[in-house]
């Protein structure tokens, strides 16, 4: 699929390895070559697992997610724990605890092992240890069988972690090599033929802190949920799969692209492993592009997944992916428009700008880029009857423009003010499109300053010259003690109209703005506890209290111990999936999140308290 080797001949991807793991956690093996079949995934793959006692697995075997069962996310030295398996005698060797030999078809013999394994694996009080048995196989994910690697990815990633990575760390089922890195996700919504048998390819893998963990060590020697965010902006690597034509598999098979699957099968899987509910990476279409102005240009994309986002756009963005001569990088862009399945972002190309660069002057009509996401939600809950300020500067329009279409849509009749700023006429983007949808609300306003005004501007777009004083407008026109807001701008801007806001009366907790974060290079590092403690920690939703100590860890697996079952993902500060509200008291974070929760929220895979707390979970 790409050329790939110093004479520039075209490499096409094929499997360079396939490996099955018959004991859920525990090590795998390389097989020589299988035969698949619709419905499951490689034979004896994920067959057995290790019963953590937190919760009982269903007695006939269904699928069941990892929280039930000893994991590499929260039990790393499981990585050596040795295992061979023939289909019918499962070996398990401990490197100090000696060998279990287990005849699978021997119930007796399943049980005699369980009660070897109470003694290998204790975790506090929640009960014994035991081998369990899958119906068809304890994926990471429900739906998908099958889970696949791209070597040349691995490689990539090792580049930025600044040492090797054993591609064994993402235990995958089938290893390809001739794919350049990332080309994977090109994959995705697609069906491949490898040997004789077809998959469909449902997604990228959302990965999580078992990735984090040496295969040949057992030390978590990288945080990758936190490198993957803070490089790439998501924490996906790798492809889910599934058998749609039975065939069998041996390395050394090329890949072949077969086209894009039927929409109705390749829904976004709803159960993985770290229980994400955002989007996953896809590759949208550019549809068209439109010059705002001089300096800012709207990209018009078709959006794969649009329809699995029936929300609006309001207060939402979208992440960009790319790769320049410095490697990865990605920003966020807010969502300025949506139109059926298509969304439009509009980006000014800053001098510096590395990716609005990229974006301004090598993306042209019919390209692809790489996007994830939405992220955010509605910036605020507009009462109809409140009144309403949005107060914006330059680019910082754009998500202004979705909240006007919302209250439009929603038949919005109370006093509302936009005041906007910029520097000339020849900064206006997007300005006539704001303007006509505040004139169709019946009770708005609408104030524009221009600070550096050249002749004739003032009179011709009816502006005002200088800064605005948003504060001493938004006096005159609206009650600001019951009136919401949402600023957007640079952030002097944010700054200054908060400050100004706040001293005439409007109340900071119905004042909102969103704030973009640059990537966190130093997302992942880890530290010592700041204080000892003991500290009380009392979560309120499941009315239990627990006393933490440095030996507990993270508020997360405080509340693990406690036996509360806590949303929890990555648990490497990327994915946010453990955010809780924290309702007294503080914390501090012993991993850096690739990026903060929103005020008044604590990561609970991050956080310790530092003094006694209240969490809302």
């Amino acid at each position: 699929m790409h050329p790939d080797d110093a004479s520039g001949q075209l490499v096409t991807p094929c499997v360079d390895g396939i490996y099955r793991y018959p004991v859920k956690g525990l090590t795998g093996q390389r097989i020589p070559r299988v035969d698949l079949r619709p419905g499951t995934g490689i034979p004896h793959d994920r067959r057995f697992a290790i019963s953590n006692g937190h919760s009982r697995p269903p007695g006939d075997g269904a699928w069941t997610a990892r929280a039930a069962f000893f994991h590499l996310a929260k039990n790393a030295d499981l990585t050596q724990i040795g295992v061979t398996f023939d289909g019918h005698e499962l070996a398990v060797q401990h490197p100090q605890l000696g060998q279990l030999s287990i005849s699978v078809d021997q119930p007796e013999s399943i049980t005699q092992a369980s009660a070897a394994l109470a003694t290998w694996f204790k975790d506090g009080a929640h009960g014994s240890a035991r081998l369990v048995q899958a119906r068809r196989g304890y994926w990471d994910s429900e739906q998908a069988t099958l889970s696949l690697i791209n070597l040349d990815t691995v490689t990539d990633l090792a580049a930025q972690a600044g040492h090797d990575l054993d591609p064994l760390r993402f235990r995958a089922n089938i290893y390809l090599s001739g794919l350049a890195a990332w080309e994977e996700f090109n994959l995705v919504n697609r069906r491949i033929r490898i040997g004789d048998a077809e998959l469909e390819i449902l997604r990228p893998i959302d990965r999580c802190r078992a990735t984090s963990v040496n295969p040949a060590t057992g030390e978590v020697d990288v945080n990758l949920p936190a490198l993957l965010g803070s490089r790439y902006g998501h924490i996906y690597c790798g492809l889910y799969a599934r058998v749609v034509k039975a065939g069998s598999l041996a390395p050394g098979q090329q890949l072949r692209d077969l086209g894009r699957a039927r929409p109705s099968q390749t829904d976004v899987v709803s159960s993985s492993t770290t229980e994400t509910t955002q989007l996953p990476p896809r590759l949208a279409d550019v549809l068209e592009l439109v010059t705002e102005d001089r300096t800012v240009t709207s990209f018009w994309i078709r959006d794969p997944l649009r329809s699995k986002d029936a929300g609006g756009a309001a207060g939402k963005h979208i992440r960009v992916h790319a790769v320049d001569q410095a490697g990865p990088l990605w920003r966020s862009y807010s969502i300025s428009a949506v139109q059926d399945d298509a969304i439009r972002i509009s980006v000014k190309n800053h001098a510096q700008g590395r990716m609005s660069g990229l974006l301004h002057e090598t993306t042209h009509r019919g390209d692809q880029l790489l996007i994830s996401g939405p992220f955010g939600g509605a910036p605020f809950a507009a009462v109809l009857g409140q009144p309403v300020l949005l107060a914006s500067a330059g680019v910082g329009i754009t998500p202004i423009l979705p909240i006007l279409a919302s209250l439009n849509r929603a038949g919005f009749a109370s006093p509302l003010l936009l005041c906007h700023t910029a520097r000339n006429a020849t900064g206006l983007a997007l300005w006539a499109e704001a303007r006509k949808l505040v004139k169709s609300l019946p009770n708005a306003h609408v104030r524009l300053h221009l600070t550096r005004p050249r002749d004739g501007d003032c009179e011709r777009y009816g502006a005002r010259p200088g800064r605005p004083q948003v504060a001493e407008v938004a006096r005159q026109l609206l009650a600001l003690d019951d009136t919401v807001g949402y600023i957007c701008g640079p952030p002097s801007f944010v700054r200054h109209s908060q400050t100004s806001l706040e001293l005439a009366g409007l109340p900071m907790h119905r004042l909102h703005h969103e704030v973009f974060h640059s990537p966190r290079p130093t997302a992942g590092v880890r530290i010592a506890p700041p204080k000892p403690g003991p500290f009380h920690v009392h979560f309120t939703a499941s009315d239990v209290q627990a006393e933490w100590r440095p030996e507990a860890g993270t508020l997360l697996e405080l509340g693990e111990q406690a036996g509360i079952g806590l949303p929890a993902g990555c648990r490497e500060g990327a994915c946010h999936t453990c955010r809780q509200q924290i309702t007294a008291g503080a914390t501090a974070n012993l991993t850096e999140p690739m990026l903060d929760p929103p005020d008044g929220s604590v990561l609970l895979c991050c956080a310790v308290p530092t003094t006694d707390v209240t969490i809302n979970a």
